[in-house]
């Protein structure tokens, strides 16, 4: 039998060596997070690479007859990394011997706000619109996510002809509409 005091001090060891493995997602997310990109890009004229340089995400890419990219970027608002929330993050879970994780990480998985915008590139590459950010509110509801994604475009295709963009309550009326008919929202290109 081994004297307590070894065994005390071997158990003392094991767990300072299982303390990595237990501070987890929420402190990787605090100390990574999402940097904010540099809106003013947005620019009629400025080119794909100097936009494509900011932290978007390219959610979805179609190209039209007149060889017109349009893409939808997704990013971040208020979610970039922070060091202060990472520590107490790490803090937390050794106290709370990573119980900390239940709380931590959806909360970690909710700071910031998502954005999508549509960027439509003529055939030189060159930003030829932008369509206003849209705020994603809920990033689970997927069909919501496409819809959005479609308003956008459909406003976009609007912009091409002419006509004033739709507001958001009028898309989703003329959609409804749309769909009863033809189930093209641009049948009404009218207003």
């Amino acid at each position: 039998m081994q004297p307590k005091a070894t065994t005390g001090l071997l158990a003392a060891i094991v767990a300072l060596l299982c303390l990595p493995g237990l501070t987890g997602c929420s402190v990787g997310m605090a100390a990574h997070g999402y940097p904010e990109p540099d809106l003013s890009v947005l620019q009629v004229g400025a080119s794909r690479g100097e936009v494509e340089l900011q932290p978007f995400t390219a959610l979805k890419q179609t190209t039209d007859s007149r060889g017109y990219t349009t893409v939808v970027y997704e990013y971040y608002i208020g979610s970039e990394g922070s060091a202060g929330r990472a520590v107490g993050w790490a803090i937390a879970d050794i106290l709370t011997l990573g119980l900390a994780e239940l709380v931590g990480t959806p909360v970690e998985a909710f700071v910031g706000e998502k954005y999508t915008v549509t960027v439509s590139y003529d055939e030189d590459a060159r930003v030829a619109s932008v369509n206003a950010p849209i705020q994603i509110v809920d990033a689970k509801k997927e069909d919501e996510a496409d819809d959005l994604h479609a308003y956008a475009e459909v406003n976009i295709e609007r912009e091409k002809m002419d006509l004033p963009p739709l507001s958001w309550e009028e898309y989703k009326k003329r959609k409804a509409e749309a769909e009863e008919t033809t189930g093209d929202v641009l049948a009404h290109p009218q207003q």
